[in-house]
């Protein structure tokens, strides 16, 4: 994988994520990135600059791919969907990132009832971070990202709670109440859906 290749031993991330981001820049659009990185880098001297350069770098559509790409490297297990504004990273725990050129989104799976018999997919939002105030902070490096992945992975499986019929465990959205789910409601408690 390019990432793997390209950065082999982990040294400065910001250095890296420049380095490469700087060879993936080819459009026009993304040579007036460059000039505005070289416009950042005079008005802000006391800023450090691989910080200025990766941050305007990302909030382009090239920089932000190359970046969510660098996150995946390190979440081999996961698979990567792309739209035309966003990139979502979907991780076997049932944790998901999606990314903006803005920044990104830590979501958990859950779903939606339709009718009283029918679930759809869906995900609910952990946390929004944004790449301007994760650059301030210094926390940028994938293995920030990756640590709030798995904090909202156990966030979710402490949500679940054992229902006390069938002594399974269920998240909320599989709940009829605290501690019954919904199959043993319709059983047990003659609930009709």
């Amino acid at each position: 994988m390019f990432f793997s290749r390209r950065l082999g031993k982990k040294s400065d991330f910001k250095d890296d994520l420049v380095e490469i981001i700087k060879d993936g820049l080819k459009s026009d659009e993304d040579q007036r990135s460059m000039k505005r990185i070289d416009q950042a880098k005079n008005r802000v001297p006391n800023m450090v600059n691989t910080s200025v350069e990766a941050l305007v770098s990302i909030s382009t559509p090239r920089g932000l791919e190359l970046y969510a790409r660098l996150v995946l490297c390190e979440l081999p297990q996961c698979e990567i969907e792309r739209t035309r504004d966003t990139i979502h990273i979907f991780c076997g725990d049932g944790t998901s990132l999606l990314f903006t050129p803005e920044g990104f989104e830590v979501r958990i799976e859950s779903m939606d009832w339709v009718t009283t018999s029918e679930t759809m997919p869906t995900s609910r939002l952990v946390g929004r971070y944004t790449f301007r105030d994760l650059f301030e902070q210094k926390k940028l490096k994938p293995e920030y990202i990756i640590g709030l992945l798995h904090e909202a992975a156990e966030f979710r499986k402490s949500e679940n709670k054992e229902c006390k019929f069938c002594k399974k465990l269920y998240p909320p959205e599989r709940r009829y109440s605290e501690d019954v789910c919904y199959g043993c409601a319709r059983t047990h408690l003659g609930i009709i859906f």
